[in-house]
């Protein structure tokens, strides 16, 4: 059997965010599914990227084969900021390169393969956002170098390198830089 469907769209908006020639592609044959993915964005300030994605399935194979890559450039994953802030949203790029193998989920887990890179630009990140996605330990130590920060609502990120590598389903954390306007946040490790 084959199937083929694809999806053409101009515009359309979520929430604030416009997206712009979106273009969709699912191809099955007999056991092999491939998709791509691809399109543009603009947040109410004109500002955005691209985004490109290619997955594919192939089971044919006595071992399934598993490849993803996912390419996206100066998109805007933070909401905007209401109020005084002057800077806008950081723009976020991801490079993610996988590949794995196996009939079960376990095995593709643990026989994944790949790069994972995130960067991200300046600009102003809601601190209520940081607090819910940072978890208690980058909490307390940003209040304890910066005791406004609770009062503050939005935090002056300048940028941020997020580097792993995975082989065989475990990740090396190759890489971490975050820095605000008064903090510098450096690691790595397993």
């Amino acid at each position: 059997y084959e199937i083929s469907l694809g999806l053409v769209g101009s515009e359309m908006c979520i929430r604030d965010r416009e997206v712009n020639s979106l273009a969709l592609d699912l191809k099955i044959d007999d056991a092999i599914v491939d998709t791509e993915v691809a399109f543009e964005t603009r947040n109410e300030n004109n500002k955005g990227g691209r985004f490109a994605g290619d997955l594919s399935f192939n089971a044919q194979e006595e071992s399934p084969i598993l490849d993803a890559f996912i390419k996206s450039t100066d998109i805007s994953i933070v909401p905007d900021i209401d109020g005084d802030s002057q800077l806008a949203p950081p723009l976020s790029n991801v490079v993610m390169d996988l590949h794995a193998r196996g009939d079960t989920p376990r095995k593709i887990a643990s026989t994944l393969d790949g790069t994972i890179l995130f960067t991200q630009d300046e600009g102003a990140v809601s601190s209520q956002l940081i607090d819910r996605f940072s978890g208690d330990i980058i909490t307390q130590l940003v209040g304890a170098l910066n005791p406004f920060s609770k009062s503050e609502k939005y935090s002056h990120w300048e940028c941020t390198v997020i580097a792993l590598t995975i082989e065989q389903g475990h990740s090396t954390i190759e890489a971490v830089l975050a820095q605000t306007d008064k903090l510098i946040v450096v690691a790595g490790g397993h």
